[in-house]
């Protein structure tokens, strides 16, 4: 996933979620609806992991953080209503997704579930069991890893500190670019 000019983000007043960032979620939402589940029919080669995590270490600075919190959890509501509603564009989105995972997960089943089947658990499965985490600042943030099977969590400098993230998928680092 390309680097993002977090410089330039910062002094915006109002700035767009980055399609890498789009991109990232939707991997992991993919990810984790073959990782986590059962198919029918489908005889799993690995075993089937209970909960899945992303990690967005954002930046140092709390406000950064809070805005990639929030476009999360607005782009997470966009996704559940749209694969809903069948939303044509949501659904080119996913199945880009879902190709490029089919070849890095191609050996977790016998047979690979298909774009309808996976789609279906990402909609009525994997995003009704996620959670949404902020770990940042000087609050304990401690994470319930029983209260959801999937969960996302967001933050700095105390995601770099020892902080065990369990079944960890999917990381996502934006980086400035310096000249």
């Amino acid at each position: 996933i390309e680097e993002t000019d977090k410089e330039n983000f910062k002094n915006q007043s109002d700035p767009e979620m980055p399609s890498t960032l789009r991109e990232a979620f939707r991997l992991f939402l993919i990810e984790s609806a073959i990782i986590g589940y059962e198919y029918e029919g489908k005889e799993r080669k690995r075993k089937k992991l209970e909960l899945t995590s992303m990690m967005v270490h954002a930046d140092r600075l709390i406000e950064v953080n809070n805005i990639y919190l929030r476009w999360l959890r607005s782009y997470n509501k966009n996704i559940f209503r749209d694969l809903k509603n069948n939303e044509e564009e949501c659904l080119e989105d996913f199945r880009n997704a879902y190709l490029k995972v089919e070849v890095k997960l191609k050996d977790y089943f016998t047979s690979f579930p298909s774009f309808n089947e996976v789609i279906d658990k990402v909609t009525y499965w994997v995003l009704e069991e996620l959670s949404f985490w902020f770990v940042a600042g000087k609050e304990s943030n401690e994470v319930d890893w029983s209260s959801d099977g999937h969960h996302v969590l967001i933050g700095g400098q105390k995601l770099d500190r020892g902080f065990t993230v369990k079944n960890l998928i999917v990381t996502y680092m934006p980086r400035s670019t310096k000249s």
